[in-house]
């Protein structure tokens, strides 16, 4: 059979195949890249079925794995057009608030601006109340269209949108540094970039950027700086912009889109096999200042997909701890790619089997001019932690229950500052299992510096349901039963500087500052 193409992408869970037909059809195939008992070579096998599937003419819709019944795709155009415009397909993983949030940014733009955008424009947003976090978060968008007499009207038809995000260190605000402690209202913040029109037709709008910048109640104290910022920006996007023309001159159209649409699908999939394990949970996190999340997580078992209700969440705040719904979207979207266990990028695939319910007006749904800086960096920490719930996630992942996670209090080494206090875990077991340890500090402890005493030897241990205990080494190895109990005590930190002496009451020198509890001390350098 001849004029067929393949290309082959060996991950380290799945290994993808695109072929292409000799008639241009495209055609997908996914399956296990490690599964002996079928084949030898996942690429070889996968290529094999494509073709037998041609031969025959059967072109199969799904192909059936070891694990799963994943759809392939006739991935022809009205299904590459399928991928929803403005949905991100791939983002870097690390600061996941200050990322994963950058795809409801770029949707906005898509609702408000529609059909005027054209080839060259560039746009700015932060505004927290249509796709923005807090407003020293810039994000850059540009749309890619097509180049002239390809794929329809000549250089009128976006095919992707990138965008890039920076922290602006200073964009006004009552506060240099744009991070006020005080704020009350979004004006009190900075300048609101709302969808800002920042290059026209490749024109940069330099003056009238400046303008925004500085005719404000409180304006940038250094526009040259944001100006700079954001001509890099527009050259990250102008690259982002390069290379995916570079992947479609190089892989063609229908394979690029094809390949983000499986990216998509496979992240899909994977949170749902997560979902196929969840049970159905609520917490309620307390804040500082008395305000709560609330949320609750229920599972629909048939649909394979989960909702996240913030319904009774407190109103948003007078003070700057309120969270726009932009970070909500990516701290759930950060938690639930956590739980996947397959190696993926941060996409909205993750969040198709996935409905977040936010009530408007809320902590967590803001209205204007409600202050906001402190939400992206503060609120949105809270929101991972009423998800995580600390023990919960544990709890639905392993057949465990943790019966104690607290500070081991007394295992900082003493000194001038006390090193920090290690911890304490025990976890009950439901079924028998099979436990490993890889630790140290067992035999020689965290140091002190300075004449600072060394903090105490971590321990782990095994209590039997009967009564029985079994110390475990740092290296080790244990089978647990039902009802055994794993104990685990991390080391302590080293204490740094010589210990002030504090013979009061007792004559014995408590290795504490003198008039302190020793287990009460508590000082910049203390961690936990």
């Amino acid at each position: 059979m001849t004029g067929w193409q393949f290309r082959v992408d060996r991950g380290g869970t799945f290994t993808d195949i695109v072929a292409r037909r000799p008639d241009g059809r495209l055609l997908t195939h996914k399956l296990l890249s490690d599964n002996p008992t079928r084949y030898r070579d996942a690429a070889v096998a996968g290529t094999r079925d494509l073709l037998v599937r041609a031969s025959d003419g059967t072109a199969d819709t799904a192909s059936t794995t070891a694990s799963a019944t994943v759809p392939d795709e006739t991935a022809d155009a009205p299904v590459i057009d399928a991928v929803r415009m403005g949905t991100t397909v791939a983002n870097a993983p690390h600061i996941p608030v200050h990322l994963g949030s950058m795809g409801t940014s770029v949707k906005e733009v898509i609702a408000r601006r529609g059909d005027a955008m054209r080839p060259g424009d560039t746009y700015a947003v932060n505004d927290p109340y249509h796709g923005g976090t807090h407003l020293p978060d810039v994000t850059v968008i540009t749309p890619v269209f097509d180049r002239p007499g390809e794929h329809g009207t000549p250089g009128e038809r976006i095919l992707f949108y990138v965008a890039s995000r920076g922290h602006h260190a200073e964009i006004g605000g009552i506060a240099p540094g744009s991070m006020p402690a005080n704020s009350r209202t979004i004006d009190e913040e900075g300048i609101l970039c709302d969808n800002w029109l920042l290059v026209e037709e490749g024109r940069f709008r330099e003056a009238e950027t400046r303008r925004l910048l500085t005719d404000a109640p409180y304006p940038s104290r250094n526009p040259d700086t944001n100006l700079a910022d954001l001509r890099a920006q527009i050259a990250a996007n102008q690259k982002g912009v390069d290379e995916v023309a570079r992947m479609i001159d190089n892989f063609g159209l229908d394979v690029v889109q094809a390949y983000m649409k499986h990216v998509q699908d496979n992240a899909e999939e994977s949170v749902r096999r997560v979902i196929d394990v969840l049970e159905d949970g609520e917490f309620t996190y307390q804040t500082d200042s008395g305000a709560v999340i609330d949320v609750r997580v229920t599972v629909d078992r048939a649909a394979r997909s989960a909702t996240i209700d913030f319904t009774g969440t407190s109103p948003q705040l007078a003070a700057n701890f309120n969270a726009p719904f932009a970070v909500v979207n990516a701290a759930v979207l950060y938690v639930f790619r956590t739980l996947v266990d397959d190696d993926i990028p941060l996409n909205d695939g993750c969040l198709h089997p996935l409905r977040i319910i936010v009530p408007p007006g809320s902590l967590l749904a803001p209205e204007p001019p409600a202050a906001v800086v402190a939400g992206n960096v503060e609120t949105s920490q809270a929101i991972t932690g009423a998800l995580y719930a600390g023990p919960e996630v544990l709890e639905w992942r392993l057949p465990v229950l943790l019966e104690e996670f607290a500070v081991r209090r007394g295992s900082g080494g003493a000194g001038r500052w006390r090193g920090g206090d290690g911890g304490v875990r025990r976890i009950r077991f439901r079924e028998a299992m099979t436990v490993s340890t890889l630790a140290q500090h067992r035999r020689v402890p965290p140091y002190g510096m300075a004449g600072g005493a060394p903090g105490a030897l971590g321990a782990g241990r095994v209590g039997r349901a009967e009564g029985t205990v079994q110390e475990l080494g740092g290296s080790d190895s244990a089978e647990l039963g039902p009802g055994d109990v794993l104990v685990i005590e991390t080391p302590g930190g080293g204490g740094y500087g010589p210990a002030p002496r504090d013979t009061t009451d007792t004559g014995i020198d408590t290795g504490a500052p003198a008039g302190t509890d020793p287990g009460e001390v508590s000082d910049d350098l203390q961690a936990f």
